[in-house]
């Protein structure tokens, strides 16, 4: 699975940023599954579209083979603007 459970974590990560919460151990304790449904059930409309793009079409894929590649990630509209060669050096903002 390898470069395909890193991205579904990022999509975790995403999510609990968003949520607030951790929708992996929410969703368990309901004794459900995690997926992109029942995310963007509880997913804020005040949140950007590229994000929820980025969430929903890139991260939280459930087929392994379909999988966004590190690129792709990189290359979403939601990135858009931002310097990654910058970021690769450690660049600070202030």
């Amino acid at each position: 699975m390898g470069l395909a459970i890193d991205v579904w974590a990022l999509g975790c990560v995403a999510v609990q940023m968003v949520l607030g919460f951790d929708a992996l151990f929410a969703l368990a304790d309901k004794h459900e599954v995690l997926s992109p449904k029942a995310v963007a059930a509880a997913w804020p409309s005040y949140e950007p579209v590229a994000l929820r793009a980025l969430v929903f079409d890139c991260l939280l894929v459930r087929d392994p083979a379909q999988c966004a590649s590190v690129a792709q990630v990189m290359a979403h509209s939601f990135f858009e603007g931002l310097d990654w060669e910058a970021v690769r050096k450690g660049a600070t903002w202030a």
